[in-house]
Formats: structure tokens, sequence, C-alpha cells
């Protein structure tokens, strides 16, 4: 009976341990995302990237993990200064339950390069920035205690007349800064299991 209570405890002791030691990572399911912009000045739209969906990975916690959400792209063949408008990107995950709103605002942009080092020629273009860029993210909280942080990179295209208004990638870093605490089951489980070794040690003192 002894034996039993006490392989009984160090296993709840050591699966209590292994659960609370699995809560410093966290694991990520990503969903959708999309793009909507409030004009059509440049008629920003996100061709996203189909691999995204249902992709999943694990993060430890203050460890970061780039992830390519899509193309942006625009039809405007020329872009100009008065070409301005804002965008919003929603990311979508799966795990935790969250959609994540991100807003910018987009600029079209022209300038000249030289060709040869003497021969001018046009370059347009458009920038996007966020609001939280990646040196600036959102912060989102979840169940249990997690926190993580999402940051989207700035864009800034250009090129020549004959290339057309063209298209950039779209990246997003994800850092988790605490994992989910265990949950109340986890903690039980360790207690009984520190509570049944407490026992038998003192039994074992006592039958010396």
């Amino acid at each position: 009976m002894k034996k039993l209570a006490l392989v009984s405890g160090v296993f709840l002791l050591c699966v209590s341990l292994a659960c609370s030691a699995g809560a410093a990572s966290f694991e990520f399911v990503m969903g959708k995302a999309s793009l909507e912009s409030s004009g059509n000045n440049l008629g920003l739209y996100l061709e996203e990237n189909k691999d995204l969906r249902n992709s999943v990975f694990e993060l430890e916690e203050n460890r970061s993990q780039t992830i390519f959400l899509g193309n942006i792209h625009t039809d405007k063949r020329w872009t100009g200064f008065t070409d301005t408008e804002n965008v919003e990107a929603v990311i979508g995950f799966l795990a935790p339950g969250h959609d994540q709103v991100m807003e910018g605002q987009s600029g079209g942009t022209w300038t000249w390069s030289w060709y040869g080092g003497f021969i001018p020629v046009p370059e347009q273009g458009w920038e996007l920035s966020w609001a939280n860029p990646v040196e600036n993210p959102a912060y989102v909280s979840f169940a249990q205690g997690g926190l993580f942080s999402i940051g989207l990179e700035n864009i800034s295209f250009a090129g020549s007349f004959s290339s057309g208004s063209g298209s950039a990638p779209l990246w997003a870093a994800i850092t988790l800064h605490t994992a989910p605490v265990p949950e109340p089951a986890t903690m039980i489980m360790m207690g009984v299991g520190l509570i049944g070794f407490a026992g038998f040690l003192r039994r074992r003192r006592q039958g010396r």
C-alpha cells in the first residue's frame, strides 16, 4: 500500500512538474489576414499568404517569430504626393482566439533617380507606415495571464515609370512575453503529488 502511495505521488509530481515546465511556451495557430483602405487614392489590397491559415508555431517566453502575411498591391500605375489613405489590417489568431486590428497610413511618393549618373529618370512609389511597427508593437492579453505583442514592418516601394506601381511584402513580428499560467487542475495535481510524497517521507522517518 505504501509503495502504491509512493508511486502515485511521484507520478503525479512528475506529471505536474512537466505541465508546469511546458507553461513557459505557447502554441500559436494563425488565422486569416486581410487589409482594407478608407479611400481609393492608392487602392491598396492584400494578396494573403495561402500557407498562413492554420499554420502552427510554438514560442517560448521572450522569443519572437517573423510571419509573412502576404503581398500588398495597388493597381494604380502612377502615384503622387496627394495619394494618401488610411489602411487597416486584421491579423487573425485561432489560438489564442483573437483578431488583432492594426492601423496605418499610406501615401504616394515621387522622386528622380539618375541613370548612368547623368540621365534623370522619374521614380514613383508608395509608403505604408503602421501605428504599431515592429519597434513599437501592440500588446495583447489572453487567457490565464498570457501576453504577446505584434508589430508590422513599415513598407516603402519605389519603381520606375515603366514598372508601374508594383507590390511589396507584408511581415509581422510576434513575440511571446508571458506564457499562460498552469490551469487549476494542474496546480491541484501538483499539490496532491507533493502531499503524497511528503507523507511517504514522514512515515519513512517515523519507521526508523
